[in-house]
């Protein structure tokens, strides 16, 4: 049962048009069909407890937006032959505006902030640093949007948590949101950026290892063609 579990992981999992030859892009695509491949396979069983919670709520458009986002990320994994950069780019994009959705309509914790830290990870990982620190700037401009509605009492939440914080208690929340994020966003940029040059030094090397082979086989060829040349004009 195992052995049929990780086929169909591979075979979900394995890019289309590239292969470990191509570097960092592989494992780039591989890692963002890994992540839909267990945001849908784990997503299914989170469904449940959403629309429970949807229900007994009255949060109905909360199942709406599930439905929606699961939709998409099916879509994403069936068709592989769509860009990877349309996939990559889409993929933290979603996870930002369902973060901001989920604060405005539920408040400004919980699970909108789950939604929010993994935007610029995912951008991290699937894009690079620069379009990580893009995201995190939009989380910025999502939780100052927030403070603003909170310290202006604009909005009104069901969850007496949210309605009861206090202008320093969001500033302080806020600014260690965006700290951790910050660190770990940097942490994983830095990693990427390491293994990406560290695999074209490695290509470089292998490249100059198959050229100075080639080199000395050709180098051998001609010496044999020589020494043949001068055996038989002796």
């Amino acid at each position: 049962m195992l052995d049929a579990l990780f086929k169909l992981v591979e075979k979900y999992t394995t890019p289309l048009h590239l292969t470990p030859a191509d570097g960092i892009d592989y494992w780039r695509e591989r890692l963002l069909l890994l992540i839909l491949f267990l945001g849908l396979i784990l997503g299914f069983l989170v469904l449940v407890p959403s629309f429970w919670f949807a229900f007994h709520t009255g949060y109905t458009s909360l199942i709406i937006l599930d439905i929606l986002v699961y939709t998409i990320m099916f879509l994403f994994l069936h068709f592989r032959n769509m860009p990877y950069k349309i996939r990559a780019v889409s993929t933290p994009i979603i996870c930002y505006l369902v973060g901001t959705a989920l604060s405005f309509a539920m408040g400004p914790y919980g699970i909108s902030q789950v939604w929010l830290f993994m935007a610029p990870i995912i951008a991290a990982l699937l894009l690079g640093l620069l379009s990580s620190l893009i995201a995190l700037a939009g989380n910025l401009v999502t939780l100052t949007a927030i403070g603003i509605v909170l310290h202006l009492d604009l909005m009104q939440w069901s969850f007496t948590t949210a309605t009861s914080y206090t202008n320093s208690e969001w500033l302080a929340d806020a600014a260690n949101f965006l700290l951790l994020n910050f660190i770990a966003v940097m942490s994983i940029g830095f990693l990427f950026r390491g293994l990406q040059n560290s695999l074209v030094q490695e290509r470089i090397m292998s490249d100059n290892y198959k050229r100075n082979v080639q080199e000395l086989a050709e180098t051998n060829d001609r010496l044999l063609a020589e020494m043949a040349e001068r055996l038989e004009a002796q």
